[in-house]
């Protein structure tokens, strides 16, 4: 054996995920879906609160409270893409934590670039996160305005059992979990550093296959652009004030 050879090895061989790494992304994982579940459930307990609403209202007639309400199903649709975006994240880090030990449905490409595959899809799930935390805070900014103009509406305030602001219960638990997961991926991204080659990367052609928004996309083309050119402008993500956070 050469010693070039013996070089490469030892490289890939140093590139696998330890098992305190492997726990890690466990860990990111578990957040992950409990994030979806908890973010889920608040949206759920909106529209039962609006079927119950509306059974027992008697401003269902109005004009008014029909377009409050039909805004706030639209906005709750949001939860979807919540789940997509997260749900796509769980994949590819459930599959690099695997392509070690099973060949079966990965390219060499992939396996030989085992180190440069795991720190594109931290680094990306990383911005993929940012987006969703905005986007999230963002959808339930506009729920909570709405039912708070809905309450505003003449004779509605009798209607209302639940105080708008008691309605997202979950929705400090889902933003400490979207930032311990945020600082697992910074951590786990530094271990896998990666500047180089990535447009050349066959996981490329994977993400792209497997993402089915727009959004999800840009983001992509964004940590490529990024991660080979580090000076181009910051992905494009609004800035959220602290009083967004503090919604309730």
């Amino acid at each position: 054996m050469t010693q070039n050879n013996t070089i490469s090895i030892q490289e890939e061989s140093s590139a696998s995920l330890t098992s305190e790494q492997k726990d890690l992304v466990v860990d990111v994982i578990a957040k992950l879906e409990e994030t979806v579940t908890l973010a889920t459930n608040d949206f759920l307990l909106v529209a039962a609160f609006l079927k119950n609403l509306s059974d027992r209202s008697r401003l269902i007639k109005s004009v008014s409270f029909g377009l409050e309400v039909s805004r706030i199903v639209t906005e709750l649709q949001y939860i979807d893409a919540l789940k997509q975006r997260i749900d796509h994240m769980v994949f590819f880090l459930e599959e690099i934590t695997e392509l070690k030990e099973s060949g079966h449905s990965y390219t060499v490409e992939m396996i030989n670039n085992y180190h440069k595959t795991c720190g594109l899809i931290f680094q990306l799930n990383f911005y993929q996160l940012k987006v969703a935390k905005s986007d999230f805070v963002k959808s339930v900014e506009k729920i909570q305005n709405e039912l708070v103009a809905l309450k505003k509406l003449p004779d509605a305030q009798n209607e209302f059992r639940v105080e708008p602001k008691d309605i997202f219960n979950n929705f400090y638990q889902v933003i400490k979990n979207i930032h311990d997961v945020a600082q697992s991926l910074i951590h786990l991204a530094a271990l896998f550093p990666l500047h180089s080659g990535v447009r050349s990367l066959s996981i490329i052609r994977h993400l792209l296959s497997r993402y089915t928004m727009e959004s999800e996309r840009e983001v992509l083309r964004w940590c490529m652009s990024y991660l080979e050119d580090s000076s181009i402008e910051e992905l494009k993500i609004e800035d959220l004030n602290e009083e967004q956070i503090q919604l309730f």
